[in-house]
């Protein structure tokens, strides 16, 4: 048993860090992808093992070990050629570079078939235990999924640390297994247990080759560009300098200034460094020693100044190159002809970036003039003293725009709490000090916590002059696995509402978007935005929301500002004058029609201005049932405010449903790509096999084995259990306030106490039973749930983490009792028999953990979770058609055993 918890435990483990792996060197929505492999992977070991029987008897238990080093040994050799591999998904189609990506599903798909092999030979050599087998299995799970939350968030271990950590729990597991059964496998396994431990403590080998590269499409990977044509060097300035201790990149030539023994150089930056250097004695600069003053920049990992994992993301800060720009100033101004700022920028997970911007507040200097250019800042003209609340405050841009207007109050809240780290770590003076805790050298006006904002918003009571969300993306994976896709509950009609619960009178709510309309110039997610707030403001009471939202445009990003208070007809006069200063361009305004116009719109389009028309279109259902796109306002149930196709016929045929704005992938083509894909690779080598193996049991028989009730019960067990498990993940992360929260606490609860329902399952001993305790409690929890977490969301951290608990523990309990009650049925049955109940378990569970997004995507989570209800009661129909169980001891005979022996276990 305890051989089969560290495999498992290793298992999970190993799932967890390679969806942060494929979210660094390929793109965060590839995250979900993991799962699809890893369940393929076991699946197809069933059918490996369905058609090995010699692994299935009792002499199997000696070969146990072997399955379980060899995945141990592929989990190394498959990471390094993964990260070796060099794939730019967004970029897949143009470079032609698929046999790239087909590569490394390949080498990570490996060591799942040999784990999933382990798992399934020990299950079925000890299917008599199948309970207790199976609660090992479960429970080692769940602590997997719990040691690899500690180990990114409490020792920050990268993805390919955890990863390689999972292989050595995986050879501890092989080792375990050997142990008086080969004195051979002992000797391998120590070795390889050895050898991982070697691996852990030489860190130069490890990090030199496990490197984790950005493809070329993300932000850091044009730093890595600049690195290879530039040398850059890192210079330290002592407390005693002017300007204090720190650290700057310098780059090009060193030359002396017209001021004896003070040089200069060039920041990475922008601007110059001077520094002392003569007389050594008063040198305002560190020795390094023989270096000289100047410490040579190696690579990517050595330029970066702050690198944080966790089991959010991985997030890095660095200093933006001078050569590529100011970064993240969204909209800015064509008008704008001031200085460029200076930038520190950061990437989470070498994508979604940030940046932090230089306020010099010497001698009192306000923010840089800059961000009043910015269409961000409109909705300041608007109020004054005022309170304000950024939600997703990144690098401080929003509180730095806020402070240049005169904020009475400024809150930011940022769920990233690395985010935070580095900044307050490496560019704290840097931005003037708007991350410092104590408001050092500030008025007291700001505060920033480091929370999920719109369940930090949920619990505030505090009311304020703006709500302000600039960007905010998910742009990471996040550990409630596979709704990593799209989801955002920040982009729904419930959270609009909070929104907008949380101003004062007069006061407004305003969001920064992409603007990226369809290549005939259709708007999708901005017309969404402006959709949400229509829908927000008539749920807050206001029949005729009209004078109540103004849209505009500017180099692409669009700003949207509501308010449950009409506009007055001076603040829509400001507006304008500040709008005119900016150039921008009216989306939607009360007072005149959008300058926004479709080249060729007609009446049959509905189209011609797609903002007015929305706004004044009587039936506004069948307006938005007409448009092209879906662009109904998302909801807490459905929150995928970013997928705005539709499955439907006209899918196939438009090249925007299948391409982004940028020239990758939409997530609908993926999913429908992947869906295909795996079904078709899936039957190819499960099902098919299967039926092979089918055709040559009823040879050797005589007889056709009537095996319809085995694939509908397992087959519903393996799809029920990913729709209702992944489901639940995501309807905890609102209660309890971040991602991490919810898998710590969702999976872990669904695992260990299935684990412990497992255990005890022998005692039931009927399957029908816990298959319609679970149907029926899984029906009623999206009706409940809402309502307790409404009624515990004030309640401390650790309070609602035991609710979440008691709310999950019955339904977990009764989950992980059929499929040993299952396995126990066909103990007397050929081995083989289990083999392939593993199999098309496993089958079903790569479908279904893609099925899962499609199903949410066009209906809901609600509806998933009721879908999932139903398939229990399919397992239950078919449970008492599986057969008897297990039976007492025989006597031994000396007939020669018959494969399928008992084909009553079948029928």
């Amino acid at each position: 048993m305890g051989a089969l918890f560290a495999t498992s435990c290793g298992l999970l483990m190993l799932q967890v860090a390679l969806t942060k792996v494929f979210s660094v060197v390929l793109w965060y929505h590839f995250g979900f992808l993991v799962i699809s492999i890893a369940l393929l992977g076991f699946a197809m070991s069933g059918v490996w093992l369905a058609r090995r029987p010699e692994w299935l008897d009792e002499n199997g238990a000696r070969r146990l070990w072997r399955p379980a080093a060899v995945a141990a040994v592929l989990i190394v050799v498959g990471l390094w050629i993964a990260l070796h591999t060099r794939v730019d998904a967004m970029h897949l189609i143009e470079d032609r570079n698929q046999g790239g990506l087909l590569v490394v599903m390949a080498v990570l798909f490996a060591p799942f078939f040999f784990l999933g092999k382990a798992v399934s030979a020990t299950l079925t050599v000890h299917r008599a235990e199948a309970g207790k087998v199976y609660a090992a299995n479960l429970l080692g799970s769940g602590a997997g999924c719990g040691l690899a939350v500690v180990l990114f968030d409490a020792l920050h271990l990268s993805a390919s640390e955890v990863a390689i950590a999972s292989g050595g729990l995986v050879a501890l597991g092989a080792l375990l297994y050997a142990l008086g059964t080969s004195i051979w496998g002992q000797f391998v396994t120590a070795v390889l247990c050895a050898g991982f431990v070697a691996l852990g403590v030489f860190d130069g080998l490890r990090d030199s080759q496990f490197t984790l590269y950005p493809p070329d499409s993300k932000p850091l990977a044009r730093v890595v560009e600049w690195l290879e044509t530039n040398s850059p060097s890192r210079v330290e300035f002592k407390a005693s300098a002017p300007g204090g201790a720190r650290t700057e990149l310098i780059h090009g030539e060193i030359t002396e200034t017209d001021t004896p023994g003070v040089f200069s150089a060039r920041s990475v930056k922008g601007g110059t460094v001077e520094a002392r250097l003569l007389p050594p004695e008063e040198a305002d600069l560190v020795s390094f020693g023989e270096g000289g003053y100047v410490k040579g920049v190696h690579g990517i990992d050595d330029f970066v100044d702050f690198r944080e994992w966790t089991s959010l993301s991985r997030v890095d800060v660095f200093d933006w190159p001078e050569v590529y720009g100011a970064w993240g100033l969204w909209g800015l101004s064509s008008n704008y002809s001031g200085p460029q700022p200076r930038q520190v920028g950061i990437t989470i997970d070498t994508w979604a970036m940030t940046n932090v911007m230089e306020w010099d507040r010497t001698d009192g200097a306000a923010p840089p003039e800059i961000v009043e250019w910015l269409p961000a800042s409109l909705v300041h003209r608007l109020v004054s003293d005022h309170d304000v609340l950024c939600i997703g405050a990144g690098g401080g841009m929003d509180l730095l725009t806020a402070k240049r207007f005169g904020a009475k109050k400024i809150v930011g809240v940022e769920i990233n709490p690395s985010v935070v780290k580095g900044v307050r770590e490496q560019a704290l003076d840097f931005q003037g000090r708007l991350y410092d805790w104590d408001n050092d050298g500030d008025d007291g006006t700001i505060e920033v916590h480091v929370a999920e904002g719109r369940h930090w918003l949920e619990r505030d009571t505090t009311k304020y002059d703006i709500v302000q969300l600039s960007g905010v993306d998910t742009a990471s994976t996040t550990q409630a696995g596979a709704f990593s896709l799209s989801e955002n509950f920040l982009y729904t009609r419930e959270a609009f509402g909070t929104y907008l619960e949380h101003t004062n009178d007069g006061g407004f709510v305003t969001l920064t978007r992409w603007f990226l309309p369809d290549s005939d110039g259709l708007p999708r997610n901005t017309l969404r935005l402006f959709v949400l707030a229509w829908n927000a403001l008539q749920d807050a009471g206001i029949e005729d929301p009209s004078r109540h939202v103004v849209l505009v445009e500017s180099n692409g990003f669009s700003v949207v500002i509501f308010s449950r208070t009409p506009f007055a007809a001076e603040q829509l006069a400001s507006l304008d004058e500040a709008g005119a200063k900016l150039g921008v361009r009216t989306l939607y305004h009360p007072d005149r029609d959008s300058d926004y116009v479709l080249p060729g719109g007609t009446a049959s389009n509905i189209v011609a201005r797609p903002f007015d028309d929305y706004a004044t279109a009587q039936d506004k259902v069948s307006w938005l049932a007409a448009y092209p796109y879906d662009v109904a306002a998302p909801t807490d149930d459905r929150p995928f405010f970013f997928e705005t196709s539709r499955f439907d016929p006209k899918f196939v045929t438009n090249r925007d449903s299948w391409i982004t704005p940028l020239g990758g992938l939409t997530s609908h083509a993926i999913l429908v790509i992947l869906l295909l894909v795996l079904t078709a690779v899936s039957w190819l080598f499960v099902i098919g096999p299967l039926l092979r193996l089918r055709r040559e049991v009823r040879a050797e028989e005589g007889h056709r084995v009537p095996l319809a009730p085995l694939l509908v019960y397992f087959g519903s067990l393996g799809l029920g259990f990913i729709l209702v498990e992944v489901v639940l993940a995501q309807k905890f992360v609102l209660f309890l306030g971040n991602p991490v929260y919810s898998l710590a606490v969702v999976l872990f609860s669904v695992l260990v106490f299935s684990g412990i329902g497992s255990a005890v399952a022998p005692r039931l001993g009927r399957p029908w039973i816990a298959l319609a305790i679970v149907a029926a409690i899984a029906g009623v929890y999206p009706l409940v749930l809402d309502t307790v977490f409404d009624l515990t969301l004030q309640l401390p951290d650790a309070a609602r983490i035991a609710v979440s608990v008691a709310l999950l523990a019955p339904l977990a309990f009764f989950m992980g009792m059929p499929f040993p009650l299952g396995l126990a049925r066909l103990a007397d049955a050929d081995p083989r028999a289990t083999a392939w109940a593993w199999g098309i378990n496993g089958y079903t569970s790569v479908i279904g953990s893609v099925l899962t997004i499609v199903i949410a995507l066009m209906a809901g989570f609600t509806m998933v979770v009721w879908i999932g209800a139903g398939v229990y009661v399919l397992a239950l129909i078919a449970s008492p058609f599986l057969g008897r169980g297990v039976s007492a001891p025989e006597p031994e005979s000396s007939e020669e055993s018959v494969p399928w022996r008992d084909p009553v276990a079948f029928e």
